[in-house]
């Protein structure tokens, strides 16, 4: 992401303190990238350090991936002007086999896209295969 927003910052959320010590080595060696020690489910813990933005971008392996990316989508909604009020936009990256192992990936894409889309306007959505086995891109507006 870093290398694509070239012309911005791109605030790096880690809940791993393991994880996080690797982030930070990489953050060093892309400036455009700000390390930040947080919980993804606890959005209002960090938005404080970030102020406006114009993306959320969510890659996690966790069972509740559309709701953790629907709670970070209503922390950072902002107009134009960069104060919080009317517009976000996200990419969520499905990880079907985190959500449900027993399904099959098209049932999972579809339940997650139904839940979004109760908030949401889906913009696109990619399956990743063979790239990602198992995983989806879901652009979305909010």
């Amino acid at each position: 992401m870093a290398d694509i927003c070239k012309d911005g910052m791109v605030y790096c959320v880690e809940v791993s303190q393991r994880s996080f010590r690797d982030l930070i080595t990489a953050c060093e060696a892309v400036k455009n990238m700000v390390p930040i020690l947080g919980n993804a489910r606890t959005p209002n813990s960090y938005v404080p350090l970030v102020g406006a933005i114009d993306i959320v971008y969510q890659d996690i392996s966790q069972r509740d991936q559309p709701a953790i990316f629907l709670k970070n989508l209503k922390a950072f909604i902002h107009q134009e002007d960069g104060k919080r009020g009317t517009k976000a936009n996200g990419l969520l990256m499905v990880k079907a086999r985190c959500i449900d192992v027993a399904k099959h990936p098209s049932e999972i894409y579809s339940l997650v896209i139904k839940e979004l889309e109760k908030e949401c306007t889906i913009l696109d959505t990619r399956q990743l295969d063979p790239f990602e086995k198992d995983h989806m891109a879901i652009m979305v507006s909010f």
